[in-house]
């Protein structure tokens, strides 16, 4: 296709939410490199304009229309923007918050940003900021990699103007109907089942005025292997050790007193976890490789309890997120109930508007408690003249996260970063929720001193007040 050619489609229901929400209050993801080495900011710019080449979704732009006629559109002439400044490393989680508060200008589009930190030592970090609805988590290790492949003077490759197909488009044809039904289904089984969930920020804050706090925790060297051996020896996956220790420490933090009452009166309560998980591979035909919003959400609605064992723990949320998904069919909250939102969102804003009609419907969805994990991550890294040391990233989820957590393995190094939405989450309040979350998983996989998460000594319980 010629260079000259615009290239544009519709936005899929997903697509379409995530842009919606985005009006009111920004929904950013940010990729976070670590990179060592000898490179110059020309160095920068020349592989983010191979890199922007290389993606045509990197190039689009969403034109100010009609709902139903939204698109993206593809521009030739736009350049990503990027800037770098000197600061030190301690100021990164400042950095990273005021990209996640940074609202992306749609209607000109790009969709993404680069912003490039130097510290001492040839240490740089790069924050690869782009709105969600042109990307996942997928989609920030593609980039990621195709960064550092560029960035180190590999051959960029051919450029492509043709936009990936939306998620719809590959969805099985058993997506009928009756599936959505049944999808509904599962859930108020489940609320009638194990009771609605408990309401874990008390002071809902207008979506307009929620701005996203950041906790970054690295776990290292041998621990991370002392996690994985733990999870094979209790026959347990990663994701659920990591949300039993995430749902530990709501447990301990962010229940109401009425909540912790009942724990303590040994009543059960209901806590919701959500976790998207990637669905390329078993789309119709598979996505390979490619940028996106490929992404459903899986659901734990889990009955916990005062005395409830952390590997016992860890397995059930393994298995409910497990089941939630249908065993991999790609039939969940975010594909068919963006439909219907949007639907609402369409028909409502013709009486009240659509940003208030926006923010009306994601302020009637409780603040949930979110888990997104990558797993093991394989980009090359390491290149003659520079290396990737660290990886990592996170969200600013407005419309629907109190507490989100980003899990990420790459060299042997675990990040798990925490994002909270204030006013609903201060910033001491997260803090005290991503400690007791990592205390909680490495008790229980310590391998030297065979400790157990249950007789782990809790530290001071806190109140979001």
């Amino acid at each position: 296709m010629d260079a000259g050619v615009v290239a544009r489609r519709l936005l899929d229901p997903s697509e379409k939410l995530l842009y919606l929400c985005d009006r009111v209050s920004p929904f950013n993801f940010v990729f976070i490199l670590n990179i060592s080495g000898d490179f110059s900011d020309d160095d920068c710019r020349a592989a983010i304009d191979w890199l922007q080449c290389e993606h045509p979704l990197l190039r689009v732009h969403i034109p100010p229309s009609a709902l139903k006629d939204l698109e993206f559109v593809i521009d030739p002439s736009t350049k990503i923007p990027f800037k770098s400044c000197d600061d030190d490393i301690s100021s990164l989680q400042a950095h990273i918050e005021n990209e996640l508060c940074k609202p992306m200008d749609t209607a000109s589009g790009p969709l993404i940003r680069f912003n490039r930190i130097r510290h001492r030592m040839r240490i740089s970090t790069l924050l690869m900021v782009m709105h969600h609805s042109i990307g996942d988590g997928e989609s920030g290790c593609l980039l990621s990699a195709d960064f550092m492949r560029l960035l180190s003077g590999g051959g960029p490759e051919a450029a492509r103007w043709e936009l990936p197909a939306p998620i719809d488009a590959g969805l099985p044809n058993i997506v009928g109907w009756w599936r959505h039904a049944a999808t509904g289904m599962r859930m108020v089984q489940s609320l009638l089942k194990n009771g609605a969930p408990v309401k874990y920020v008390q002071r809902e804050a207008d979506l307009s005025q929620r701005t996203p706090i950041v906790c970054l925790k690295k776990i290292g060297g041998g621990r991370v292997q002392d996690i994985l051996a733990s999870c094979r020896a209790h026959a347990c996956s990663v994701q659920g050790a990591l949300g039993a220790a995430l749902l530990l420490a709501v447990k301990q933090h962010l229940l109401s007193d009425a909540d912790a009452a009942r724990l303590h009166q040994k009543k059960p309560i209901t806590l919701q976890l959500l976790s998207p998980v990637d669905i390329r591979k078993v789309l119709e035909p598979p996505i390979q490789n490619d940028l996106g919003l490929y992404v459903a959400t899986q659901a734990s609605n889990h009955r916990m309890t005062a005395d409830k064992d952390f590997w016992r723990l860890a397995s059930e949320i393994a298995r409910e997120l497990h089941v939630s998904i249908d065993r991999a069919a790609p039939i969940t909250f975010m594909p068919i109930a963006s439909k219907y939102l949007t639907k609402i969102i369409e028909v409502g804003g013709r009486i009240f508007g659509i940003k208030e009609i926006t923010q009306w419907l994601c302020g009637t969805f409780p603040a949930c408690i979110g888990l997104s994990n990558m797993g093991g991550v394989g980009i090359v890294g390491d290149y003659d003249h520079i290396s990737l040391n660290g990886l990592s990233y996170a969200a600013s989820l407005s419309a629907t996260g109190a507490v989100t957590s980003f899990a990420l393995t790459y060299a042997g190094q675990l990040s798990w970063n925490f994002v909270g939405m204030s006013p609903s989450i201060n910033r001491r309040y997260l803090q005290a929720i991503a400690d007791s979350a990592v205390a909680y998983l490495l008790a229980a996989t310590d391998s030297v001193n065979a400790k157990s998460a249950d007789n782990f000594p809790e530290t001071a319980r806190l109140y979001n007040r």
